[in-house]
């Protein structure tokens, strides 16, 4: 039996993905597993920066520094020049509840999402 049916996170998985409009018998990607994860409502407590910087960065998203004087704050702009701004956290990598929740708006804002 495959490792999500037996916590029970396969069915959840495929009912979420019928309330967006995808067929539930394709193969679910990572990509698609982290969108409906990062849409969760609560927003998610547990994301990391890594995954989510992966995530954005294979929707077309690059990742901006602006040097030594930049700290941790990090950009990333997509072809039409959208940008997002994101605080790089220090030590654990969790990203914080209302950083993640603009990013959720800021990727639905412009089709993304």
């Amino acid at each position: 039996r495959d490792a999500q049916e037996s916590r029970g996170l396969g069915d959840v998985y495929k009912r979420q993905l019928l309330s967006h409009g995808t067929d539930a018998s394709t193969e679910v990607g990572s990509q698609d597993k982290f969108k409906i994860y990062i849409q969760r409502i609560p927003v998610p407590s547990d994301c990391r920066f890594s995954k989510l910087s992966s995530f954005l960065q294979n929707l077309g998203f690059t990742l901006h520094n602006r040097g030594k004087t930049s700290g941790s704050r990090i950009i990333f702009f997509d072809e039409s020049m959208n940008k997002i701004i994101l605080h790089k956290p220090h030590g654990s990598d969790p990203v914080c509840q209302s950083a993640l929740n603009d990013v959720v708006q800021k990727l639905k804002e412009y089709g993304y999402l």
